[in-house]
């Protein structure tokens, strides 16, 4: 939605760009404008004065985050931003291995240490207690408005699978290089980079001032890759506070092209 208060019946023109196959992407192409119908905290997008044709299909509820109202505007700028936070956590050679010369824990621990200073709001509002040593479970409690059915869970990994040639890499596994539009790095896909993605969003609806209506847990792994039991740790502990999730994410695919050989 955008920026401002929004009365009933109001309209709000947005600007956003359109890819090839009409779906909504962040780029460069001439924009279509479209626009916000609907109150303050509810709506959809229109590109027909709101009247119900040719709508995304969807309802949008806002939040009091200040949003500019052209394409890739703040978010564009807030996500800059935060590409130097997860470059530094590349960094960190959170190797996963079944060879326990490959494990490095003092590289786990660095990466651990990072998180207050990278995400101070985060550390300040969300209770954080370790689980299996190196796993992470942060508590956001939410205001008790909408607590039927448990709590959110989000889900993410920060250990990673061994470099076998680094010299095959286009830039070093571990530099966390910012270079042409992209972040290198082992782990920018698998799996640092939803981690951070979370964080960096509970960062900036913190600093909004946004407060969720259920509790949301975030529950970070350090053993994924070699089918570690820490994933399996927080959920038992859950289990044990009676805690069952009303809904559980956890890692995805990416938004990629050609990630995989013979996939387009």
């Amino acid at each position: 939605p955008p920026r401002g208060n929004m009365d009933a019946g109001q309209v709000r023109r947005i600007s956003f760009n359109r890819g090839p196959d009409k779906n909504l992407i962040a780029g460069h192409a001439p924009p279509d404008e479209l626009e916000w119908c609907g109150t303050r905290h509810q709506g959809y997008l229109s590109s027909s004065r709101c009247d119900g044709r040719y709508t995304l299909g969807m309802q949008i509820k806002s939040t009091p985050l200040r949003v500019q109202e052209t394409a890739g505007g703040q978010a564009l700028s807030l996500g800059t931003a935060a590409a130097s936070k997860l470059s530094r956590l590349i960094g960190y050679q959170t190797v996963s291995s079944r060879d326990p010369h490959q494990v490095r824990l003092e590289e786990f621990d660095g990466f651990i240490s990072a998180l207050p200073e990278l995400f101070p709001l985060v550390h300040e509002k969300l209770s954080l207690e370790r689980v299996n040593a190196h796993g992470l479970l942060y508590r956001w409690q939410g205001s008790g408005t909408d607590d039927v059915g448990g709590p959110l869970v989000l889900m993410a990994h920060y250990d990673v699978v061994p470099v076998q040639d680094p010299a095959s890499w286009t830039h070093p596994p571990f530099s966390g290089e910012i270079a042409d539009g992209r972040i290198w790095g082992r782990g920018a896909l698998d799996d640092k980079g939803s981690l951070t993605a979370i964080l960096e969003a509970a960062e900036q609806l913190l600093a909004a001032g946004f407060a969720p209506s259920r509790d949301v847990y975030l529950s970070f792994g350090n053993n994924e890759e070699t089918a570690g039991d820490t994933a399996e740790a927080a959920a038992a502990l859950l289990e044990s506070r009676g805690i069952r999730p009303w809904l559980v994410l956890d890692e995805g695919g990416a938004v990629a092209g050609q990630a995989f050989p013979f996939v387009d």
